[in-house]
């Protein structure tokens, strides 16, 4: 088979700007977290540990959403849809490790069950939205030319 006139182009993942990106995010989860259960407080029973455990939660998937970016070796140059395939893949292997990890987190300190699980679904979301916006915006950069 002869070779393609237009090969695959070849990018790396922007990972530091990701990193730092879903920092930041779960930086921001935390403080919405805290606001959110100051307003709540009042009407909503809630024990001392409900903004710890959430902010714990949080950061949790910040750190299962880092080390599963690190694992992809995003330094290295890959054709692009073997970046999409191996980003697929992490996050759903993510998918499954953080609420293993919230298991865990819920076992070293069994408080506000409801709210770990809510925090840890609300960090979930608010990380993977923030890594793909950060993902697609830097391989863009990357492909296409500046004028």
């Amino acid at each position: 088979m002869a070779p393609s006139a237009n090969p695959e182009p070849l990018a790396r993942v922007p990972w530091k700007s990701t990193l730092l990106a879903g920092a930041a995010a779960a930086g921001l989860s935390c403080a919405g977290w805290w606001a959110g259960c100051r307003l709540l407080a009042p009407t909503v029973a809630m024990g001392p540990d409900t903004i710890r455990i959430g902010c714990y939660g949080i950061i949790l998937t910040w750190v299962v959403a880092a080390l599963s970016m690190l694992a992809l070796t995003p330094w290295t140059a890959r054709p692009i849809s073997t970046l999409a395939a191996l980003w697929m893949g992490s996050t759903i292997i993510r998918l499954l490790v953080t609420p293993a990890g919230a298991y865990l987190l819920y076992l070293s300190t069994p408080s506000a069950p409801k709210a770990l699980a809510l925090a840890v679904g609300l960090g979930y979301i608010v990380q993977l939205m923030t890594e793909a916006g950060s993902i697609a915006a830097g391989l863009a950069k990357a492909l296409v030319p500046t004028k």
